[in-house]
């Protein structure tokens, strides 16, 4: 196992230099065990003043608070005929700097998915206007996974924590949605 894998985990940023580098053997096989260390260390924090890596800006590993809901057809208002379809979502919500983001997560469609985006304000079963697109622009279809970000207003962030929007699903065989999940503080 590479030493960066056993001291960092997985998919950080200095775990990937430093596995690349040792498996090329350019580094860690020609220091000794303190050159290592010190290696790391100064590794370590270069990550901590890097300012931010790309991986900032998926919902996942964003700051502020966190919302996420499971999608089904369950859910939808009438429910929806897509026994097999379901998905996750994953929202974040910065206050300070009022951006929101997200990753979103489909499979077993009946058909093409058509359209995904967060409705609201609209209570569990209770159907609610389109507040933000998830998809880029001219998506189609619309392919899972999405990831993406938002400025929110004052009042859509307040809507947002009480837990009044959802994320819904859209296809072709369920124009008016087929999969469906609120968005509940985690």
């Amino acid at each position: 196992m590479p030493l960066s894998r056993t001291i960092f985990g997985r998919g950080g940023p200095v775990s990937a230099i430093l596995r690349k580098q040792d498996e090329e053997g350019t580094l860690m096989t020609r220091l000794g065990p303190a050159a290592r260390i010190i290696a790391l260390c100064g590794g370590l924090g270069l990550a901590a003043c890097s300012g931010g890596t790309a991986s900032d800006t998926d919902a996942t590993s964003a700051k502020g608070a966190p919302f996420g809901a499971v999608l089904s057809g369950r859910y939808e208002a009438p429910p929806a005929n897509s026994h097999a379809g379901g998905g996750t979502a994953k929202v974040r919500y910065d206050k300070a700097s009022r951006l929101l983001t997200w990753d979103v997560a489909f499979g077993g469609l009946t058909s093409d998915a058509t359209a995904a985006h967060i409705d609201g304000p609209a209570a569990p079963g209770v159907n609610g206007p389109v507040v933000v697109v998830l998809t880029p622009r001219n998506m189609f279809p619309v392919t899972s996974p999405l990831h993406g970000s938002a400025t929110l207003t004052d009042a859509q962030a307040a809507e947002l924590a009480a837990g009044k929007w959802y994320v819904n699903i859209h296809t072709i065989s369920n124009p008016n949605g087929e999969l469906r999940g609120q968005l509940m503080p985690q």
